[in-house]
Formats: C-alpha cells, sequence, structure tokens
C-alpha cells in the first residue's frame, strides 16, 4: 500500500503528527546515507505530486522540493560510512542514526 493524503488524514483521529522518511545511499560500500524526515500535522496542506522521487522527473522534483521545504516540518540527516560501520554495516542500523540526525537537527525545539 503506498501511503496517500486521504490515508494520512485517517491517522489524525489517534495521532498528533505523522513522519515519513526516506532514505538514499548504502553506507560504508559507497559512501553516506542520507535520510529525509517530513512531519504532517492535520492542518498539513496536500501538495500535488509528492510521489516517489524515482517517478517524477528531475524538474518536477526541485519544484516540489521547493514547495515542501516552504510547507512543512522537515529534516535531512547523514551517516558517514564511519557511522554505518559502528552501527553494524547495515543501512536499516544507519536508519536509526539517520532518523535521530534529522530530529535533532532540523525538527522540534
Amino acid at each position: 500500500m503506498y501511503p496517500s493524503y486521504f490515508i494520512e488524514q485517517s491517522l489524525f483521529s489517534n495521532f498528533t503528527f505523522i513522519a515519513g522518511l526516506d532514505e538514499v545511499g548504502r553506507g560504508c560500500l559507497f559512501g553516506p546515507v542520507y535520510a529525509a524526515i517530513i512531519v504532517l500535522t492535520k492542518e498539513s496542506p496536500y501538495i500535488h505530486g509528492v510521489r516517489d522521487s524515482k517517478l517524477v522527473s528531475e524538474k518536477k522534483r526541485a519544484t516540489l522540493a521547493i514547495q515542501i521545504e516552504k510547507t512543512y516540518i522537515h529534516g535531512i540527516g547523514s551517516a558517514s560510512h564511519l557511522e554505518v560501520d559502528h552501527a553494524g554495516n547495515s543501512v536499516g542500523n544507519a536508519s536509526c542514526i539517520l532518523v535521530s540526525s534529522c530530529y535533532s537537527r532540523d525538527l522540534v525545539n
């Protein structure tokens, strides 16, 4: 099941915030791993065209990135190859580092 605005809106009967996370990279084998996190509230507006970045043209991604940065609570984090090694050489373990990095740097005071 793909996330959708309607599914996310239905979750607000039980949650105040909903976060979405996406990561890119393979850690120590090919360099750092990066992730972005977006936090939605019930009042967050819908931005048409937000989908898997691989399914959106480069031009549309650039336009959406600007809209997302202006509209949503968001953060970007990274884990170096050394951090991935230390986490057990697993992209899954590195994801924990990334979520913490995204959250602590940019999201909530």
